[in-house]
């Protein structure tokens, strides 16, 4: 049966008489264009997984840019508190209150410097004849530093 493109009607076979006549007409399936139901939902699945991808980017961001404020804000902090921990006299065999108290910060350790037959160590012991400097270790939020403080008399330049 031969098929003529974009017509309907009577198509006349090749090879057979002049009375027969079949008619052929096309698909509906084939005559009407569109997206088939499966394209539809692969689109809509590359759609989704693109759009996820990016809000897990965008919570990543968020999340990481809190972690660095929070991060800022506890050294800026503590950098304040060890100022204010320098600048406070020296006071002979200090404990962790003796440099007063700190707004958020605490005063965990105060070690002594001491010699010893390894040379000057610090230590937990302190002897007020021979206390010419402290290390003072100052904790806010979990991040800590130390703070070296001598005795202005006491240290030979």
């Amino acid at each position: 049966m031969q098929r003529r493109k974009g017509r309907r009607g009577p198509v006349r076979p090749a090879g057979r008489g002049k009375g027969t006549v079949v008619i052929a007409s096309e698909s509906r399936a084939h005559s009407q264009t569109g997206f088939s139901l499966t394209e539809s939902l692969a689109a809509i699945l590359l759609v989704t997984l693109v759009i996820l991808g990016l809000a897990a980017g965008i919570l990543t961001t968020v999340r990481t840019t809190r972690i660095v404020s929070e991060t800022q804000k506890s050294e800026a902090a503590l950098s304040d508190a060890t100022e204010v921990v320098k600048a406070r006299p020296f006071q002979v065999c200090a404990g962790t209150t003796t440099y007063g108290p700190l707004p958020g910060a605490t005063i965990t350790t105060v070690e002594y410097l001491s010699s010893g037959v390894e040379g000057e160590q610090f230590g937990p012991t302190c002897d007020p004849t021979t206390d010419v400097a402290q290390r003072i270790t100052v904790v806010i939020g979990g991040r800590s530093a130390d703070v070296v403080k001598r005795d202005p008399t006491g240290v030979t330049p």
